[in-house]
């Protein structure tokens, strides 16, 4: 059932963005052939698909055989958040950038991330508690997007970790996948020749290229992306405080020993916590928890 919820968002998503991309209507046959996630469907799914995100908030409207966004009906009022909703977003704070958060909430998508991601800071995994929708840059969005569209290969620049330097690649883009609370963008890494998935708020600087797209989509995007993410598993020692309360998991004698997590919401989560945690082990997760911090001050 999670499974076959997450295909149903990320349809939704791409068929979304998709419509929000082009004014004009989109045919049934045009959005099975060219929104990934669609090339196996019939009409009757695709038009279940349009009546869910029109009772969603976003303003479609059935004109000229197809279906279109009403551009001029999709801006929304400020999003006011309650005080429990603010604590998260703080959580986020610099690590994420408030014209991007703010771009965002002026989006009808807004109203179906709201409709479905429910926050709460007494969460049994605290390192799996971001959203890459609140720091995802909506450049990167539109211009993946609009590459996806015209069947072109974009170039970018991808940050591994906040220490490295960003790195030029060339990409064949199929599409976005939403996963645990993280975006993922799949395609065809030209330099490595291979499909890859690269986190979606470490992409930057997305051009589009001249160049048609020459490596058709795989069949199951997910597969890229749980690929990848087998390979972004760590095991940790963390040191913490008398004012620690269970936040990472048992603490034994001040010390919380952390097997298969994931790396990356580790280093988030302990860069943003309030609470007296340091990482022990292994010092390339400590390194990048200092650099992250850093970069927050900075900024």
């Amino acid at each position: 059932m999670e499974q076959h919820n997450a295909d149903i968002l990320y349809r939704q998503t791409n068929l979304a963005f998709a419509l929000l991309d082009d004014p004009r209507a989109r045919s049934w046959e045009w959005i099975r052939t060219h929104v990934d996630g669609y090339q196996k469907l019939d009409r009757r799914t695709i038009q279940r698909d349009v009546q869910q995100l029109h009772e969603a908030g976003v303003p479609l409207v059935k004109r000229d055989g197809g279906v279109a966004i009403r551009h001029d009906d999709y801006e929304l009022a400020p999003v006011r958040f309650t005080p429990a909703e603010a604590t998260v977003v703080g959580l986020a704070g610099d690590l994420g950038r408030a014209g991007q958060l703010a771009a965002f909430a002026r989006s009808g998508w807004t109203k179906l991330a709201a409709a479905g991601a429910q926050k709460n800071l007494e969460l049994r995994d605290p390192y799996a508690s971001f959203d890459d929708s609140t720091i995802l840059d909506p450049a990167t969005l539109t211009t993946v997007l609009k590459a996806i569209r015209r069947s072109r290969s974009v170039t970018l620049d991808y940050r591994r970790s906040p220490v490295d330097e960003p790195q030029r690649r060339s990409l064949d883009p199929w599409g976005f996948v939403p996963l645990s609370g993280r975006v993922y963008l799949v395609g065809f890494d030209l330099e490595r020749d291979a499909p890859r998935s690269f986190r979606a708020t470490k992409v930057s600087a997305v051009e589009l290229s001249e160049n048609p797209i020459q490596h058709p989509p795989v069949e199951d995007l997910f597969d890229v992306v749980r690929g990848s993410l087998s390979k972004a598993r760590t095991d940790a020692r963390l040191l913490v405080g008398e004012d620690y309360h269970d936040q990472f998991g048992p603490a034994v004698d001040g010390v919380v020993e952390l097997r298969d997590v994931d790396r990356e919401a580790l280093i988030r989560a302990v860069a943003s916590t309030d609470v007296d945690v340091t990482v022990n082990a292994p010092e390339d997760v400590k390194q990048d928890v200092i650099a992250l911090l850093q970069e927050a001050v900075h900024d």
